[in-house]
């Protein structure tokens, strides 16, 4: 699979950088909202590397490094459960979600998953855990925004394109 190798690919970027335990930690609680929340999924290899090196590394990097005020990750914390209760979940062209059912128990378990680590960012504020946590509801809430589709030029909403057999 290829996002197994880009994943593969940036995991010996971080063992290089030293981070390859804050690297696992990042994937792990990323992978826990991004199975409820879904999302993007890049078309071409070569996006995919750049994404994932972007949202694997970067964000939580900067995050550790820069010390940003209570309020900001509050305002952050906010923006990304909008972003969860809108567009949550994002389907894919290959992966379309048409059942409603399915869809609202995602998008309540992922509003649920994003208010835990909202709190558990704000109580473990300037700590790494805080910075992890709040790198996984950010680079989620990118990949679930119809405007990352958009840009992509991958189509939105494909469970109301879906017809069933």
């Amino acid at each position: 699979c290829r996002s197994e190798c880009y994943s593969r690919f940036t995991y010996v970027i971080s063992i290089h950088r030293s981070r390859r335990q804050f690297f696992i930690i990042v994937l792990i609680f990323f992978n826990i909202i991004r199975y409820f929340l879904f999302g993007f999924h890049a078309e071409k290899s070569y996006q995919c590397l750049i994404i994932s090196t972007f949202c694997f590394l970067i964000i939580p990097i900067f995050f550790i490094n820069i010390v940003l005020s209570k309020v900001i990750y509050i305002v952050i914390c906010i923006f990304c459960i909008i972003n969860f209760l809108l567009f949550a979940p994002a389907d894919t062209i290959k992966r379309p979600l048409p059942n409603k059912k399915k869809r609202i128990i995602r998008k309540i378990t992922t509003t649920i998953i994003g208010l835990i680590y909202s709190i558990l960012s704000i109580v473990f504020y300037n700590h790494w855990i805080s910075a992890i946590l709040i790198s996984a509801l950010i680079i989620q809430a990118i990949v679930i925004n119809p405007l990352t589709y958009k840009i992509l030029k991958q189509p939105y909403n494909n469970y109301k394109n879906y017809k069933s057999d």
